[in-house]
């Protein structure tokens, strides 16, 4: 269980946490998913709250475009309190995906909507083929520390 006081951080681990961010952004998991209507409205909606340009990859490939938006990010994060910046940098390692962490903590999406994009392919694969007990293990582990996160941070 984690306490109250977890996600508060120093100024100079907040600039530390900021820069990884914003490196990790370029192969953020929403940007190399399929397209599909779930995927392209948090796409729009990131780019709606960010007032960003960011593309769905085609391929491994990065469009250009994504990697031009990092002063907008940089913009985002300079708004944000520290302790929304720890949860997006927990939330988004938890996730693969520092943007649906953004979608989460501005309480666009909840966390079944960024779950279910984050691990998209493996619960499509899921579907077709069933679940393990180590998957399922796994998933209510990541949702559980989500959950943790979230309740700290209102």
């Amino acid at each position: 269980m984690l306490n109250n006081t977890f996600l508060d951080i120093s100024d100079e681990k907040r600039g530390e946490l900021i820069k990884q961010l914003v490196s990790f952004v370029p192969t953020d998991t929403l940007l190399f998913l399929p397209d599909t209507e779930e995927v392209n409205n948090a796409l729009s909606q990131i780019n709606s709250l960010l007032n960003t340009a960011y593309k769905r990859a085609n391929g491994l490939k990065i469009p250009s475009c994504n990697l031009e938006q990092k002063a907008k990010l940089l913009e985002y994060f300079g708004g944000a309190s520290s302790r929304e910046v720890a949860f997006v940098f927990l939330a988004g390692k938890e996730l693969s995906s520092v943007l649906l962490a953004i979608l989460l903590n501005e309480k666009v999406f909840d966390i079944e909507q960024v779950f279910a994009l984050s691990f998209y392919e493996e619960l499509c694969q899921q579907k077709e083929w069933g679940v393990t007990d180590e998957i399922a293990k796994r998933h209510a582990q990541i949702m559980e520390r989500l959950k943790e996160l979230e309740e700290l941070n209102d």
